[in-house]
């Protein structure tokens, strides 16, 4: 048996900080599941959450907490492609893996979810009628407003689907 203490440091400790190197892309992946982790704490944060089939993967992260789920995909800039196209491209593909992993969700074609501190749980999408989707595109570049290169977003569904702010 766990005494309080014990379990409030089990509770509330946070996975290491993510080092910089590896695969590409994984860094940032990882770096925006520890931020979500910050935020929400580690029992409330499931990482790349994987679908039925051989690797069909769903979003990068999924917050639960509360009647709210947040869906979050990230997507890293690898290479020299200028900002705007690379932009448009990646945001749109982030986009529409929001909305692909939303409606497995929400079909529940996806039973279970994993995270670190729980282990596998089953899930019922039913409890979570308030989702937000968040895009990270970690890129090095001069500050921009997402709907002046992808003006689509600001035509995003509004009731009760994923959209980007």
């Amino acid at each position: 048996m766990l005494t309080p203490q014990e379990l409030a440091a089990i509770r509330f400790a946070m996975s290491k900080l993510p080092e910089p190197g590896g695969e590409p892309g994984l860094y940032e992946e990882q770096v925006a599941q520890w931020v979500a982790e910050k935020s929400f704490f580690r029992d409330f944060v499931y990482r790349n959450a994987k679908g039925k089939k051989k690797g069909d993967q769903l979003v990068d992260g999924i917050v639960l907490f509360g009647d709210v789920m947040f869906l979050i995909e990230v997507k890293a800039q690898i290479g020299s492609a200028a900002r705007d196209n690379w932009v448009r491209d990646r945001l749109a593909k982030a986009v529409n893996q929001l909305k692909k992993s939303h409606t497995l969700l929400r079909e529940k074609r996806i039973p279970k979810l994993q995270n670190d501190f729980y282990g596998e749980l089953d899930f019922n999408p039913d409890k979570y009628p308030n989702v937000f989707g968040i895009v990270v595109l970690a890129h090095d570049s001069d500050p921009y407003y997402a709907p002046d290169l992808v003006p689509e977003l600001l035509g995003a569904p509004q009731e009760r689907e994923i959209y980007v702010r």
